[in-house]
């Protein structure tokens, strides 16, 4: 997983948003999965956590559930914990300076469809930590046993929806609007991540063959210039 470093002007971007509505609740998610989304609440919590402020990231994605792999000082057992009682306060694990609560160990999932007692657990959180930092299940991934939208929206100040690049289609952005809408969410802002675009030196590679196809000479002498720029060949 590829963390954005703090000082990168994309984050800051991201701050801005966060901070123009004093959002404390943040929820990160994707159309289908795979674009970036927890990579982007992880770097939101370390960026967060490094001015000094208590953060919780609560991994709600049931399709795809962060481990060792996203998370370095991940330990091997978590406690189990609850929406329903004090225990998600007191089993939130300090993890890459920041706490952590796992959906894998998460108990009672029917008893958090009651939007009293999420509300409730939550209000209880933010009297413990600065931050609440959602990362959820793809919105057009449906299963039995994702998280509620319409409920972890109904606590959420903002709303990242992280979209790539030469995978998510027109249709599928205007299917998740939909159900955002339908959701009633407060508000959302959109994280366009190029992980999915080719490298930029094979683009100028096809570019070129298409506009210079009858100045052959032209050609090969601009794609040997492009061929030999190794940094263009790295994909974003």
């Amino acid at each position: 997983m590829k963390i954005i470093p703090k000082q990168y002007q994309e984050l800051e971007v991201i701050f801005e948003a966060i901070n123009s509505e004093n959002s404390r609740c943040i929820a990160f998610a994707s159309p289908n999965g795979h674009s970036g989304a927890t990579s982007l609440a992880i770097s939101v919590a370390k960026r967060l956590s490094g001015r000094n402020e208590r953060v919780l990231v609560i991994d709600l994605n049931t399709c795809n559930p962060m481990s060792g792999n996203d998370l370095v000082s991940m330990p091997n057992a978590l406690a189990k914990w609850s929406f329903g009682d004090i225990s998600c306060q007191l089993n939130a694990q300090a993890i890459d300076d920041f706490y952590f609560l796992s959906i894998t160990q998460l108990q009672d999932l029917a008893l958090v469809r009651e939007k009293d007692v999420f509300g409730m657990a939550i209000l209880m959180l933010k009297q413990e930590f600065d931050y609440i930092l959602f990362d959820m299940s793809p919105i057009c991934k449906k299963n039995h046993a994702n998280f509620p939208l319409h409920l972890l929206l109904s606590v959420t100040d903002l709303l990242l929806l992280d979209i790539a690049l030469g995978k998510t289609t027109q249709e599928t952005l205007d299917t998740v609007v939909s159900e955002l809408k339908q959701a009633n969410c407060k508000r959302y802002e959109i994280v366009v991540s190029q992980m999915f675009m080719p490298p930029l030196g094979e683009r100028l590679i096809e570019s070129i063959n298409k506009r210079c196809f009858k100045l052959p000479k032209l050609k090969h002498r601009l794609i040997n210039f492009v061929n030999k720029q190794h940094w263009l060949f790295h994909g974003v």
